[in-house]
């Protein structure tokens, strides 16, 4: 279970977004240039995030991203599961593809008891939790 850098790059994109009023329509360039971030492979994040049901892309004269919810009722785990894919949490967090059910790692009884109270901690942290002292 190791994070992507598409993963970061959502999560930063998505806190700029929540630092601004609740409907701000921003464009992705402003996003990208706010977090010093590559344009196009942001709009790749914000599309997964766009058919996952976290941001809205809005079209016309005030074209933009917006949140598709308050910053308080988008968890972690769901930003992650958008980008990374669903049941995410499933793989191993030391040996990833090589650990499963038929082939167990070494820690994969221990990954098995702690994995409830990581998930539990992605599950109840929101993006408006992230952006508590954030600014700036």
């Amino acid at each position: 279970m190791r994070l992507t850098r598409e993963t970061e790059y959502a999560l930063r994109g998505l806190t700029a977004l929540a630092r601004r009023p609740q409907g701000t329509a921003v464009p992705l360039s402003g996003l990208a240039g706010d977090e010093d971030l590559p344009r196009s492979f942001l709009a790749k994040i914000f599309q997964k995030l766009a058919r996952n049901g976290i941001v809205q892309a809005r079209r016309g004269a005030g074209r933009g991203y917006t949140l598709a919810m308050a910053p308080k009722d988008i968890s972690v785990l769901e930003v992650i599961e958008a980008v990374e894919g669903s049941g995410y949490m499933d793989h191993c967090l030391f040996w990833g593809g090589r650990c499963g059910g038929s082939t167990p790692c070494l820690l994969h009884d221990r990954w098995a008891n702690i994995k409830p109270q990581l998930q539990e901690l992605l599950e109840g942290t929101t993006l408006a939790d992230l952006t508590v002292g954030s600014a700036g």
